[in-house]
C-alpha cells in the first residue's frame, strides 16, 4: 500500500507540474501527502479495529451458545451460568444488553390425544416469559436472592446480545461510512435451544 501511495504521489506531481507550475505544484503536493498519510495509517487502523470486533463477536456468540447448551442439558437457568456468560461478554470490552426469553410449553390437557397429527389445536402451544419476569424469579425483586429458574423438557430458551455503544472500530468507521452514506455495523449475537433434561429429577 505504501508503494502504491508513493507511485500515486509521483504521478500526480508530474501531472500538476506540467499543468499548474511550481506554486500550484507545491500546494497540491501537500494535499496529496496528507491524503497518502490517511491511506497508509487510517485504513490499517480500521482493519485492526475490525478484526478486534470480529473476535469480540465470536467470543460473545460462543458465550451465548455455551449458556444455552448448559440450560438445555441441565433443565434450568442458574445464576452461576448466567454470571459466567456476562463476565465473558464483559471481557471483550463491548457494552450491551444480554436478554433472555423463555418459551414455555403449555401443559394444556387437550394436547394429550391419540391422534398423531402435530398441528392439532392445543398441541405444542407456547407462551413467553420475558427477561424481566424470569430474572425476578431467579434474583428476586430486590436482586438479593439467587435461585435457579426451573424449566421442563420441551421448553425453549433464546438469548440475545446487542451492543449499546460504539466500539473502537465502529467509532472510526462511523466517520467513513457516514461520508459514504452507509450504516455502521453493530455487534450482535443470538443462540437458542430446546430443553432436553428435567431439572426436577
Amino acid at each position: 500500500m505504501k508503494d502504491k501511495a508513493i507511485t500515486f504521489i509521483k504521478n500526480l506531481k508530474s501531472q500538476i507540474s506540467s499543468e499548474r507550475g511550481d506554486i500550484g505544484d507545491s500546494f497540491m503536493i501537500i494535499i496529496v501527502i496528507f491524503t497518502a498519510v490517511g491511506i497508509m495509517f487510517i485504513f490499517p487502523i480500521m482493519t485492526i479495529a475490525d478484526r478486534t470486533d470480529d473476535m469480540a463477536q465470536q467470543t460473545i456468540q460462543a458465550a451465548l451458545e455455551k449458556l444455552v447448551d448448559q440450560i438445555c442439558m441441565s433443565g434450568e437457568i442458574t445464576p452461576t451460568a448466567y454470571y459466567e456468560a456476562e463476565e465473558t461478554i464483559a471481557s471483550t470490552g463491548i457494552l450491551g444488553d444480554l436478554e433472555g426469553e423463555i418459551q414455555v410449553l403449555d401443559d394444556n390437557p387437550s394436547k394429550k390425544t391419540v391422534q398423531v397429527q402435530r398441528d392439532k389445536v392445543g398441541e405444542n402451544w407456547y407462551y413467553t416469559i420475558y427477561d424481566s419476569q424470569w430474572k425476578e424469579d431467579m434474583f428476586g425483586a430486590d436482586g438479593e436472592q439467587e435461585n435457579a429458574k426451573k424449566l421442563k423438557p420441551g421448553d425453549r430458551v433464546i438469548f440475545r446480545f446487542k451492543n449499546t455503544s460504539l466500539s473502537w472500530a465502529e467509532q472510526i468507521g462511523s466517520i467513513v461510512y457516514t461520508a459514504l452514506g452507509k450504516n455502521v455495523s453493530t455487534i450482535s449475537a443470538e443462540a437458542s435451544g430446546m430443553i432436553m433434561s428435567n431439572s426436577s429429577k
